[in-house]
């Protein structure tokens, strides 16, 4: 089997799903409807997982992995509910086998589940022979998650609104390596934003310009921070340890964490820094990859 993402051998697919990194995030309000309305630059490394489909007699899905146990097979798995309305949308009855290989902790801020349920379409839409246009399968990843449609693009985007609101970014950024550290916690997303209570949504809010530089990064913010450290102390420390790394240009939370990033200008530097935190953290979840 060919290890290339997207490539089509013996009928069987595998897509790779990258994680996804807030290098800010910003609540901006609250809408009418409950959710919040955020902004937020996201990019993509080659830290991740992979999704499997291939034709079967009886539909199954299996996970595979160094954090399977994290997981159960259900109704409620991401993957599963994009691959049914995946099915559903193509009008398509043909069992599908899926395996989901898990290498990135469960509820971490980085988009593993988002970045799951966005390869599982791409995969699906391969194996079939694409039976869908890219608005329809961007209207199912809005309707699984606010980071599926980032994912689905697994490029770098500037996001307005709670999800689908999307534009390409222009990065100029100073760095390409990306050194991510969990200490071993899972963090609910809902319980991040119930802690952090925001307003009603302003009347005008400002579109994110799309160019972006390593300055105008550092000067954003990640708003779920100060909530998600109070419901978990250990983000704290994660990001204490994180900015203290030699050569660090930037030191953050991701998402509504626990998992915690910091960037480099060279692949040595965070080679280190991996090297570094896994004498000192055993515990935790480390890895580095490039920026996509």
């Amino acid at each position: 089997m060919a290890d290339l993402d997207g490539t089509i051998v013996s009928k069987r697919v595998r897509e790779y799903a990258p994680a996804k990194i807030n290098l800010f995030l910003e609540v901006v309000g609250k809408r009418a409807d409950g959710y919040h309305h955020l902004q937020s630059l996201m990019v993509f490394c080659d830290v991740g997982e992979y999704v499997e489909v291939a034709p079967a007699a009886i539909s199954q899905f299996t996970i595979g992995g160094p954090m399977a146990s994290g997981l159960m097979p259900g109704n409620d798995n991401l993957v599963q509910r994009a691959a049914k309305a995946f099915l559903n949308a193509a009008g398509l009855t043909q069992p599908v086998a899926i395996h989901l290989h898990k290498d990135m902790p469960v509820s971490s801020g980085i988009g593993g589940g988002s970045a799951d349920a966005a390869a599982t379409l791409r995969a699906l839409d391969l194996l079939f022979n694409q039976p869908l246009s890219r608005s329809e399968l961007l209207s199912i990843s809005a309707s699984l998650g606010a980071d599926v449609p980032a994912c689905f693009y697994s490029a770098p985007m500037c996001l307005n609104g709670v999800g689908a609101e999307l534009t390409p970014a222009d990065l100029a950024i100073e760095f390409s390596y990306i050194v991510l550290a969990n200490p071993g916690v899972g963090m609910s997303t809902p319980a991040v934003f119930t802690a952090l209570g925001a307003g009603p949504l302003p009347q005008v809010v400002p579109i994110l310009d799309s160019k972006w530089t390593l300055a105008a990064c550092i000067n954003r913010r990640n708003d779920l921070m100060a909530p998600a450290v109070a419901l978990c102390p250990q983000v704290q420390s994660c990001l204490d340890a994180l900015t203290a790394l030699p050569h660090v240009r930037l030191a953050r939370m991701s998402g509504s964490g626990a998992t915690c990033f910091a960037a480099f200008e060279s692949e040595h530097h965070a080679a280190s820094a991996v090297q570094g935190l896994r004498d000192r953290f055993p515990e935790w979840w480390i890895a580095s990859g490039a920026l996509q």
